[in-house]
């Protein structure tokens, strides 16, 4: 009997395809789907150097066209009425201000880019170097120099900086002499480079800013109800689909965990994913299935029933297929607790999915 798939080619057209050999047109189904993941990291690279390049001229150019005009203004001060000194200080401080929203605003952009481009390399299948990580540009990137200095850090000093400058023009037709914008110049530029540090060290350590959020909800909490603990029957209805397609019933959470309940119906496959920043750790309660799970070059599937628990570190790949009309059903620790939507990534696995990760049903 002659055997037919479906495959999806470059162009997201359905393309029917025949012969003998099944796994043949398969694996040019993922030929393609590789190619198309190469396409998108190409894309995702020439992206974060072109917000790269544009940061690191207008770092260039901001302190020198401001320090030009500061010479030539008090320079000429004899000709250039004092009362200009001022408006012309805030307008500089204005423009500048303007300059650094858009500078904290590519920063985390490069942080999501960067995220984004160490998720793509872990399924690229680049060749795997010292510490078992790809050699991808941004797996294998140097963070810093001296623990501290990086792009963030050439940010933190030059736009305080310029920011201070003007301030000391805005206060220096007060009483030119005396000079009272020093102390204000000294303390916009303090406040500046302290404030842009913490900014990217709390895009950095997300994980931390919850975890410290997450204790100061639970002292909240005690204060207001008494006591630090919870407990927590598990819902009838799912508080949330998950981005693999599953039900979700939020059970407890602590400071350093959470707990929830997903259920996938029988007979359904769900979305391949991978977190960004938390590892699981799962429980089988109910119904039949298998798991498929890889971590950089290893990769296994694994048989689901009741009774069985095992770990997904961060990083790591997975998808899940419900077996039998009863739905499989676990119980999930997440450490850290579950940050929010954005901490799973929908990926390309194993099976096709029969299921949305939207809560709007079979695909």
């Amino acid at each position: 009997m002659r055997q037919y798939v479906v495959v999806v080619n470059s162009g997201g057209c359905a393309d029917w395809r025949s012969g003998p050999n099944v796994e043949e047109a398969v694996a040019v189904a993922d030929n393609e789907g590789a190619a198309n993941r190469r396409i998108a990291y190409d894309q995702l690279c020439n992206t974060y150097r072109a917000v790269d390049d544009f940061r690191a001229k207008l770092l260039g150019f901001l302190p020198l066209v401001t320090g030009g005009g500061l010479v030539l203004l008090i320079g000429q001060q004899n000709e250039i009425r004092e009362q200009f000194l001022k408006p012309v200080g805030l307008f500089g401080i204005a423009v500048t201000a303007g300059l650094l929203a858009y500078e904290l605003f590519c920063i985390k952009k490069c942080h999501a880019l960067l995220q984004a481009g160490g998720d793509m390399e872990s399924r690229l299948d680049l060749p795997v170097g010292a510490g078992s990580k790809p050699a991808g540009q941004f797996l294998r990137r140097p963070n810093n120099l001296l623990w501290i200095i990086n792009e963030p850090f050439a940010a933190a000093a030059i736009y305080p900086a310029v920011l201070a400058a003007w301030t000391y023009l805005a206060y220096y037709s007060d009483d030119p002499d005396r000079q009272p914008g020093v102390k204000p110049s000294v303390t916009v530029f303090v406040v500046g480079f302290l404030a842009i540090l913490i900014y990217d060290q709390l895009l950095k350590n997300r994980g931390l800013v919850r975890r410290l959020w997450g204790a100061l909800a639970s002292l909240v909490h005690a204060k207001t109800n008494g006591s630090p603990h919870c407990d927590k029957a598990l819902p009838a209805e799912p508080d949330a689909i998950a981005p693999d397609g599953s039900e979700v019933r939020v059970l407890c959470a602590a400071n350093r965990g959470g707990m929830a309940h997903f259920r996938l119906d029988g007979g359904h496959t769900s979305n391949a994913v991978v977190h960004r920043t938390v590892d699981e750790i799962w429980y089988i309660v109910a119904g039949a299935g298998r798991m498929w799970r890889r971590s950089g070059v290893w990769e296994e599937e694994l048989d689901l029933r009741p009774g069985i628990s095992f770990t997904l570190p961060v990083g790591t790949c997975f998808q899940v297929r419900s077996h039998g009309v009863t739905p499989l059903e676990a119980i999930g620790i997440t450490m850290p607790p579950w940050p929010g939507e954005h901490e799973a990534a929908i990926i390309d696995g194993r099976w096709a999915p029969t299921v949305s990760a939207d809560g709007t049903g079979v695909r």
